[in-house]
């Protein structure tokens, strides 16, 4: 079986097929961890089937690139597939509720987490022995062909809307991947698209768009990030918990310390029990005003159970390219397209502001707050 190949089955792209060298990868403990890493964070909290994980998305990742590269090139790149598997390998437990706390204490982000993790492990080895790890690492970093995976209509994003949609069971995210990896293009280093076929383009950054809205950005999600974050800022103070538990931990272990240490116990049961603090105020005109400053005026009136979310998307479609037949550059797609452009005006008007806290302290701390505002 390992000798002719390995098919995995997916619920979203059927089966996903796995070579020897994929397979050796795939069963590496840095790779391993990531089945206890959830891909959505806590969004399992508002959509009970959000259980999926960075391990399963990888694959994706993985297979969907292939199909790319094949479509685009009629060939082989063993070191790109590598790549677009292991993109996620450095994600911290419950995956992006914990990129700021990365930045905090550690001052790195996941993907150099991943490249330091597989320059220095058996990973490396695997994919030297029979490939050019330099080209991997060029790859790794969305460089080169690494837009396949990375860029804003590529295999990542691709596979994230459509396994979040599938698994939240929200509509929104369902887009048509079937057509899209068939109709992208590389021109001068950047994804392009026929002009002819923007539409399919546009509907997956509305879908994208949308996902942010009613998942990704959901106030009670960003409210127990929140409350996460608070929690292992405080066990991280107070020494209970280890920062490299950051790196090597997944979400069940991490869970279990932050429930155990002293300084967060309390927190974090509540945040796993889904006790979560309530909305006290929230808006998407965000006011000229830091989180520090809402902060100390609410610990100046004597509150110190809230937590403060800012939130904002990243716009998209300056990194696509539109072509005409002979793949002439006619713009960018947030250029070349009212609908992305009108998406783009949106986004940048919107900045979710949320405070939250326990249920009987919201009407005080909505006063303070909106004195503020």
């Amino acid at each position: 079986m390992r000798g002719t190949g390995f098919r995995i089955r997916d619920p979203i792209l059927g089966d996903i097929k796995a070579n020897s060298i994929e397979l050796s990868i795939i069963e590496t403990p840095e790779m391993q961890r990531l089945r206890r890493i959830s891909q959505v964070g806590f969004a399992s909290m508002v959509y009970p089937g959000a259980t999926h994980t960075r391990f399963s998305h990888s694959l994706g990742t993985m297979e969907l690139t292939k199909e790319i590269y094949q479509n685009l090139y009629g060939d082989h790149d063993e070191e790109l597939y590598l790549a677009a598997m292991l993109h996620d390998i450095g994600h911290a437990p419950f995956s992006h509720a914990t990129d700021l706390i990365l930045n905090k204490y550690l001052h790195t982000t996941h993907e150099k987490v991943g490249e330091q993790k597989i320059r220095h492990g058996r990973i490396k080895d695997l994919i030297s022995a029979n490939h050019s790890f330099s080209r991997f690492i060029k790859y790794f970093n969305g460089k080169g062909l690494g837009v396949v995976f990375a860029g804003t209509l590529g295999a990542d994003r691709i596979d994230y809307l459509s396994r979040d949609a599938y698994y939240t069971g929200v509509n929104y995210g369902v887009i048509d991947q079937h057509r899209l990896k068939y109709k992208l293009r590389i021109v001068d280093g950047k994804l392009a698209i026929y002009n002819y076929d923007v539409t399919v383009a546009e509907s997956m950054l509305i879908a994208r768009y949308l996902m942010f809205n009613v998942v990704y950005l959901h106030h009670a999600c960003l409210i127990a990030d929140g409350m996460y974050e608070k929690a292992l800022s405080a066990a991280i103070d107070s020494g209970e918990i280890d920062q490299k538990e950051l790196l090597e931990g997944d979400d069940s272990t991490l869970a279990i310390k932050l429930q155990h240490a002293k300084a967060s116990s309390e927190l974090s049961g509540e945040l796993f029990s889904r006790k979560l603090y309530k909305r006290a105020v929230y808006t998407e005109n965000k006011p000229d005003i830091t989180e520090e400053e809402i902060s100390d005026a609410l610990e100046k009136h004597g509150e110190e159970e809230f937590v403060i979310k800012t939130a904002k998307i990243k716009e998209s479609g300056e990194d696509i390219y539109v072509i005409d037949k002979k793949e002439n550059i006619l713009g960018r797609l947030s250029e070349v397209s009212p609908i992305v452009e009108s998406i783009n005006n949106v986004i940048k008007s919107k900045s979710i502001l949320i405070v939250a806290c326990k249920r009987g302290r919201v009407e005080k701390v909505k006063r303070i707050v909106d004195k503020l505002l």
